[in-house]
């Protein structure tokens, strides 16, 4: 089980005027198992979740995880694949439009080196979702300094690093 309160906070009207309180929490029930076959080892969790915030209509999923993971003879290297929250909404926010529940493709390696007690790892997260930016399609136009507007797109590199996590132990 899996629970987190948000706690009380304050509840205020479009004008900012406060009219009371509310309280706002998480909760997921989490169900797994794993299994080692040779080198590589597999498991999987089925989980349901459900979120509630004030009065509104409670959010409630359900979503599986499966992932799976090969570590070398000498345990000095090791790399995964996950597939999290492959799911859907049992019910939603909204009542006109159902988000989908947030799916995240991971692969990661890491290796420790042979005579010293340190590991560095990779992990590329988002598999599935090639752009990580935030694109707000009813922002005004930016100008930069000679006027020119500014393009919403990202480059490359500055995308790809969004998706990268850089680790060591």
């Amino acid at each position: 089980v899996q629970y987190v309160s948000y706690g009380e906070m304050i509840e205020a009207d479009a004008l900012g005027n406060q009219i009371g309180t509310f309280n706002a929490n998480d909760i997921a029930f989490v169900v797994g198992a794993a299994r080692q076959v040779d080198a590589f080892r597999l498991g999987a969790n089925i989980k349901f979740a459900n979120s509630a915030i004030s009065g509104f209509q409670s959010n409630s999923a359900l979503a599986v995880d499966l992932g799976g993971l090969y570590v070398s003879d000498n345990g000095l290297f090791t790399a995964g694949l996950t597939f999290n929250n492959l799911g859907f909404n049992l019910s939603s926010w909204n009542t006109t439009a159902n988000t989908a529940v947030p799916l995240d493709i991971r692969i990661g390696v890491s290796q420790r080196l042979a005579h010293m007690p340190l590991r560095f790892s990779v992990t590329d997260h988002n598999l599935n979702r090639y752009r990580l930016v935030f694109y707000d399609p009813d922002a005004p136009v930016e100008f930069d300094l000679s006027g020119e507007p500014i393009p919403n797109d990202f480059p490359f590199f500055d995308n790809l690093f969004r998706h990268l996590i850089f680790g060591t132990e």
